[in-house]
């Protein structure tokens, strides 16, 4: 004869996954830094400290009689450098300018570039 008693169950612990990452936490980013910049013709030659990615043209000019230049175009040479491409030539004495939070620019983390001003040489 077959009784209708219900299966013996454990009770349900509900655990909170300790391999995620809490809202509250902040994901943890790396920042790259500029280490050199240099003339190469109507190039500006950007030498980075990690590895970086580039999505576009960075909005980075260089003074030049105070007036400003944007690049044209963007191209990355290695994996920690950038070369910028400009419609005038920079020459040595002019003032390089990295901004903070330019997208173009990011770490392999998602950090951005610390902000930088170079004379350029």
């Amino acid at each position: 004869m077959a009784t209708n008693k219900p299966a013996l169950r454990r009770t349900i612990v509900h655990r909170q996954n300790r391999r995620q990452i809490e809202r509250s936490q902040p994901p943890l980013v790396a920042y790259a830094s500029v280490t050199a910049a240099t003339i190469a013709g109507s190039n500006i030659v950007v030498d980075f400290d990690q590895l970086v990615m580039l999505n576009g043209i960075p909005v980075w000019p260089y003074a030049h009689t105070s007036v400003d230049h944007l690049p044209t175009a963007a191209l990355q040479t290695a994996d920690t450098q950038v070369t910028l491409t400009y419609a005038v030539a920079p020459v040595s004495t002019d003032v390089f300018t990295v901004f903070a939070g330019d997208a173009a620019v990011r770490t392999r983390s998602g950090g951005f570039v610390n902000p930088t001003v170079i004379i350029l040489a």
